[in-house]
């Protein structure tokens, strides 16, 4: 089975205002919330969100990965304000993760190939990017 992808926008901060984000990008993340935030989780433990998030990710396999970044060049230059400098924002960061599968020995080797395009995108957002490599058990 070939590695799936994913390729994730993170927009923080304690002041950050989700619904704003959304508005300005005109998109709908992922997953979102505000700083205070309470929730219990399938445990019944309670959690408090200690600063406000802004996610979108985009999904597919390893095959895809410049265009899953192309993509959300699209949507990060929606706006007119460069991602960092958004109101509230007190970090951004994009995050590519490759996960592959788990062989009979129980490691994993996964490759991930970014086209000269998705490179300069990458350089062009001006966020940190983080790469994350997993195998997982199918």
């Amino acid at each position: 089975m070939p590695a799936s992808c994913q390729v994730s926008l993170y927009i923080k901060g304690d002041a950050l205002d989700p619904d704003l984000i959304s508005g300005i990008l005109a998109v709908q993340p992922t997953r979102a919330h505000r700083m205070g935030h309470a929730w219990t989780t399938s445990g019944g433990s309670g959690v408090v969100e200690k600063t406000g998030l802004w996610r979108l990710t985009l999904q597919g396999d390893d095959a895809e990965v410049s265009a899953l970044i192309a993509v959300m060049d699209r949507i990060a230059m929606s706006g007119e304000t460069a991602l960092a400098s958004l109101p509230g924002v007190e970090s951004a960061f994009v995050d590519v993760l490759l996960l592959t599968d788990v062989d009979e020995r129980g490691g994993g080797t996964g490759q991930l190939t970014l086209d000269s395009s998705a490179v300069q995108i990458l350089g062009r957002l001006g966020l940190p990017v983080e790469f994350t490599f997993a195998a997982v058990v199918p």
